[in-house]
């Protein structure tokens, strides 16, 4: 009888394990089903004006286009009327335009003006010393400096004004910080000029301030980073592309041309690279699930939910997770600026603000 007992238990295990992979399987082809029988339509919705020269920087959101032009930033809503306007008035202005958020800053000074997309100030900070840039990850507001010996300051701010870090770079300057609020750690590409090479050096820090480890990298221009867990990133150069921690370098793959745009998925932990009439999507173990051959090489790149988005001077493609063509849209004007706001695609060419509607439907 034990023996009876112990066949039907492997038998059963056997059983559930046969259970699961089909499930797997079956659901994976669901899912592949579902994407290669969906297709993308876009039309055309309206168009209008934005008031004032040709704006510098642009950014969509919920509530309208925020813009800024001859040191003014304003907003239009979506129907083409201006909601409110601000002059700054600083010499040396830094406007950055984060997800949900407006900085505002005075690179004299230090002084930063956070706002909402109501225009209205909603905390202010200042590191009372010049700054050279800023920027937002995470929701975190960054702010790089050089002190007088030209070392590199970077200040981590959080969504409500209060410092989370101040850490100053041993050697280089700081080009590139990336925030996990997940993992409560943050990485730093930096640039070094000293030796007869270009070195680049990547430097993970945690909320603390403390110094994790430092990946060095000689003769290669490392463009962007991401957090895949607790002092694990993917990174990608302009030679290669690779998975790092503190121990060593995980994998890295060699690139043969230097890619012409990227984007790194965070929360898929993969990677997009467009290299001339080429798309590739490489995963967090270097594996390469996708490698499309497009019909003409593309400028820049977007991700959003399962689609991709390849944006040249006046067109766009829209591909799906797969690597499958979904839709093609030419524009009548140079796209200087792509946004995905809701089922909105946003186009800006000089002045001119054109919103696009996209719906998925079946084949």
């Amino acid at each position: 009888m034990k023996k009876i007992r112990k066949l039907n238990y492997k038998f059963i295990i056997v059983l559930i394990l046969s259970i699961i992979i089909i499930i797997s399987v079956f659901k994976v082809n669901v899912i592949k089903s579902v994407f290669s029988n969906l297709d993308v339509e876009i039309h055309h919705s309206k168009s209008f004006d934005l008031k004032g020269s040709k704006p510098t920087k642009v950014h969509a959101y919920i509530d309208g286009v925020v813009y800024y032009s001859n040191n003014k930033i304003s907003l239009s809503n979506y129907s083409g009327q201006e909601v409110w306007s601000k002059v700054i008035a600083y010499a040396s202005p830094l406007v950055y335009m984060g997800e949900d958020k407006i900085y505002v800053a005075d690179s004299v000074s230090g002084q930063i003006n956070t706002l909402d997309t109501k225009g209205e100030i909603i905390w202010k900070y200042n590191p009372k010393y010049s700054i050279s840039n800023i920027g937002e990850d995470d929701g975190n507001l960054i702010i790089l400096s050089q002190n007088l010996s030209g070392k590199s300051r970077v200040n981590i701010i959080n969504g409500n004004g209060e410092i989370v870090s101040n850490t100053m770079l041993e050697d280089g300057i700081a080009l590139t910080v990336r925030v996990s609020n997940k993992y409560r750690e943050y990485a730093v590409v930096s640039i070094n000029f000293d030796s007869e090479n270009i070195t680049c050096e990547v430097s993970v820090f945690d909320f603390s301030g403390q110094l994790l480890f430092i990946k060095q990298f000689d003769g290669e221009l490392v463009y962007d980073i991401c957090f895949t867990n607790r002092e694990k990133l993917m990174y990608i150069s302009d030679k290669s592309v690779g998975h790092i921690d503190k121990q060593s370098m995980i994998w890295k793959q060699g690139l043969e041309l230097e890619p012409s745009c990227i984007n790194i998925d965070e929360k898929k932990n993969r990677i997009y690279i467009v290299n001339k009439n080429e798309l590739k999507q490489i995963d967090s173990n270097g594996n390469t699930l996708i490698n499309a051959k497009l019909d003409k090489e593309f400028s820049k790149i977007y991700k959003k939910d399962q689609y991709v988005y390849l944006i040249d001077s006046n067109s766009f493609l829209v591909l799906d997770d797969l690597g499958e063509i979904k839709t093609k849209y030419k524009h009548n004007s140079e796209i200087l600026n792509f946004e995905l706001v809701k089922d909105n695609i946003i186009l800006l060419s000089g002045n001119k603000c054109t919103i696009l509607e996209y719906k998925y439907v079946e084949k």
